[in-house]
């Protein structure tokens, strides 16, 4: 609920609330958590810029496409195809 509400950090009269949303929107502001969707509502080009570096902030926000990192090949696990189950059954 906080990071909601960091946005509105100048409104809260009670200190506590102010000193704490205070703190969420400054880590906000630094994009140390740019793989949020408040992140991406607030500042979208700054998000669509990281999303070109990090492939999984581009996949947390759905902007995959974006990403110029290539994608890991696919490690293809080693085992039985269910074909050579049934026939065994």
């Amino acid at each position: 609920m906080i990071i909601n509400a960091a946005p509105l950090t100048g409104l809260f009269n009670l200190r506590s609330w102010a000193n704490d949303t205070k703190k969420v929107w400054d880590k906000l502001e630094k994009s140390a958590d740019d793989r949020t969707h408040l992140a991406y509502t607030i500042w979208p080009d700054q998000v669509r810029d990281v999303c070109k570096k990090d492939r999984f902030i581009a996949i947390a926000h759905g902007l995959e496409e974006l990403c110029e990192v290539e994608k890991p090949a696919s490690k293809k696990k080693g085992g039985r195809s269910r074909r050579n189950k049934k026939e065994k059954s």
